[in-house]
């Protein structure tokens, strides 16, 4: 028992150490995600942070769908490093990008043109270095837990990382409320370089003394790529994990939201053009953002190690549809705190499903690598449906907006709670793993 302890002490360290590393890049990657379709706009580009956040996830699920069989080629290590790379090439676009809009007047590598390409590109790179990066993260996690500490490690880590929007919207407030986007582009690349620089230290987890059989897929050495596909979408098609994929889609539309539509939830409630105050007032709000997420991290991870998971998982579908009916309050009665109050709700709630169905993964489904690659496939196609909802509705007819999204919710919600009645009554985590590993067979044998 005490080697137990002392293992789970040492896990804890490297649990706590990875997060550090992804507080460090997402610090400099979430600002930019979030602020980008406010910042371009800002600067004349339309669409163009729209168009930047649909092309990132649209080639974060098309590469989930073969993480797993490159997965099995490349470190843990090298994974995590390359994403970060990926991350940091996205934020060195928008450092270019508002360079040339101080320094330079819009012609040669500066023209419209030049700068719509190099950000397409830069998120295209970004979506398909960020599928390893999370893989990998998901991985080393759920190997640095056991079943008495998935909830409260899968938590710690979300808590710790998700303080990436405490600094960012900080610096968002102070930056951009006093100097300018260039300048702030600057801040957030030194961030990156700085994670880069981190990964390269990350250590291997240390295994538990006879730990309980994992169910991970067993991908043979010699898989094809069309062989690898074939059994990420065989996993798509098992319906006893529909309502994982639900609130895996959930998710996608939460953080949809508030990367895309928070800045107009702050922008509809204030009567000022000033760019200045606009930006400092979409800080505050991001602050509040920044407290859910921790606050999210701090709770469910304690709560998911003492309760049902399933039910955990549900509440967390509650707090986003609260989160849109204190959007809606906003604007009705165009109040700044209800705007503050709905991005702390957004944030708790994207925090809130994220633990829980690592948890998930990890408890009911032996983490799956299937599951993980998965989660962000689909949760990317929210994210996509969220954005695309965004550059179509959001400016002209925000309550349109927020109405697909209520119907998109109410529905959702309610497929849940249907598949969610078909793995309830198995209760039993031995059952659950029996019938994983029956599951898992019968891939092999296709």
């Amino acid at each position: 028992m005490k080697v137990i302890e002392e293992v789970r002490k040492e896990n804890f360290k490297r649990v706590t150490y990875i997060a550090l590393c992804f507080t460090m890049i997402l610090t400099a990657y979430m600002s930019a995600q979030n602020l980008i379709a406010q910042i371009y706009k800002q600067l004349g580009y339309d669409h163009l942070g729209q168009m930047c956040l649909f092309t990132a996830y649209t080639f974060l699920g098309l590469t989930n769908s073969v993480t797993s069989h490159f997965k099995s080629k490349i470190t843990i290590k090298f994974g995590l490093v390359a994403g970060c790379i990926a991350y940091v090439t996205f934020i060195l676009a928008g450092t270019f990008t508002t360079y040339c809009n101080k320094y330079t007047s819009g012609t040669g590598l500066c023209s419209t043109t030049f700068i719509y390409l190099l950000n397409i590109l830069s998120c295209a790179f970004c979506g398909f270095g960020a599928a390893f990066l999370w893989i990998c993260q998901a991985i080393y996690v759920d190997s640095c837990c056991d079943d008495k500490t998935r909830g409260s490690y899968n938590g710690t880590f979300w808590s710790i990382m998700q303080s990436s929007l405490l600094i960012s919207s900080g610096l968002a407030t102070f930056v951009l409320g006093n100097t300018d986007q260039f300048t702030y582009y600057i801040v957030l690349s030194l961030f990156g370089i700085v994670a880069i620089t981190l990964f390269c230290f990350v250590k291997p987890s240390v295994p538990y003394p006879q730990k309980a059989e994992q169910t991970q897929t067993a991908i043979a050495s010699n898989e094809t790529l069309k062989e690898a596909l074939q059994r990420f979408f065989t996993t798509l098609r098992n319906t006893k994990y529909y309502f994982l994929f639900i609130s895996m889609f959930v998710s996608g539309i939460t953080i949809g939201f508030f990367a895309n539509f928070l800045s107009t939830t702050v922008g509809k409630t204030l009567n000022t053009t000033d760019v200045n105050e606009l930006n400092q007032s979409l800080g505050y709000a991001l602050t509040a953002l920044a407290f859910g997420e921790i606050l999210a991290g701090l709770t469910l991870g304690r709560l998911a190690d003492k309760h049902n998971h399933v039910n955990l998982l549900n509440a967390t579908i509650v707090v986003s549809e609260l989160a849109l009916m204190v959007t809606l309050l906003a604007f009705i009665f165009q109040s700044f705190k209800f705007a503050v109050l709905c991005g702390f709700l957004w944030g708790f709630g994207d925090t809130a499903i994220q633990t829980m169905m690592n948890a998930v993964i990890g408890s009911m489904f032996g983490g799956n690598v299937e599951l993980f690659s998965a989660y962000r496939f689909i949760q990317s196609f929210g994210v996509m449906f969220a954005s695309i909802l965004a550059i179509f509705t959001s400016t002209h007819a925000p309550l349109f907006y927020l109405a697909c999204l209520a119907a998109a919710l109410t529905f959702l919600h309610a497929l849940f709670f249907q598949y969610m009645g078909k793995i309830q009554p198995k209760t039993s985590k031995e059952q659950l793993l029996a019938d994983e590993k029956k599951f898992m067979i019968e891939m092999k044998n296709i």
